[in-house]
């Protein structure tokens, strides 16, 4: 989620040289939204720009739900439970604002905060350490019983939902959290 300058690029391999406060560099373009477009699509390695709109995700807190877009379409919804702090920006709450998605992990793996595990990680808030995952889990991968209660932040969803999550989310993709 960070912005940088784009200094010269892509290479044919599609790298770009980047300028981050004052340090040069290269960035692989499959990390990178370049003219709003995420990925190696946008850096024309392989052929023309086949991304011609916005891959986002839409947490709504209101509704309860995570909606994935294309653009302005919605092409996946899902019912999530959120933070048990009902603030807009409390560090325990699903913090209302606009983030991007900075980490992923999909196996299953403890989670200190919760006491539990999860998969399918998403993560989209640095500050609080929040993304999407799993509802709660045991040691084999099985739900808990009330794993699908409110969480300290995070996005949890059905481990199917949380699956398809995964597997749209990419590095640098932006997350709009909204009532």
């Amino acid at each position: 989620g960070e912005q940088i300058t784009v200094l010269d690029g892509p290479t044919a391999d599609g790298w770009y040289k980047v300028d981050y406060y004052g340090e040069v560099g290269w960035a692989y373009g499959g990390y990178l939204y370049v003219d709003g477009v995420y990925g190696a699509e946008a850096d024309g390695v392989g052929g023309a720009n086949t991304q011609t709109e916005e891959h986002w995700i839409d947490v709504d807190r209101g509704a309860g739900t995570v909606t994935l877009y294309v653009g302005d379409t919605p092409v996946n919804s899902f019912y999530a439970s959120m933070g048990r702090d009902q603030s807009a920006d409390g560090f325990y709450a699903t913090a209302i604002g606009t983030y991007y998605v900075f980490s992923k992990y999909r196996g299953l793996s403890w989670t200190d905060w919760g006491k539990v595990y999860i998969e399918d990680w998403v993560g989209f808030d640095q500050y609080r350490d929040n993304g999407f995952h799993t509802y709660s889990l045991d040691q084999n991968g099985n739900v808990l019983p009330n794993g699908d209660g409110p969480t300290g932040g995070c996005v949890a969803t059905a481990p199917e939902d949380a699956r398809v999550i995964y597997d749209f989310a990419q590095l640098g993709m932006r997350v709009r959290v909204h009532w």
